[in-house]
């Protein structure tokens, strides 16, 4: 099962992305953040996929990806 993290500060965007995702017939585990700093303090989990903005509050996507 592949597990994905939906890091965006728009919660439009993150459930618009998960509604994709689900509509797929694989299997898989979808975790969201509001920014780059919730989604560092998830680096407890391994995760498959990361789908990131670059631009939030708190820590960026490129911040995030060099975590």
């Amino acid at each position: 099962m592949l597990t994905i993290l939906v890091v965006d500060d728009e919660k439009l965007e993150r459930k618009g992305i998960r509604f994709l995702l689900n509509r797929r017939s694989e299997e898989m585990e979808i975790l969201e953040a509001a920014n780059g700093k919730a989604a560092a303090n998830l680096q407890h989990r391994t995760v498959d996929i990361m789908l990131t903005d670059i631009k939030m509050p708190f820590m960026d996507g490129i911040e995030l990806v060099s975590v």
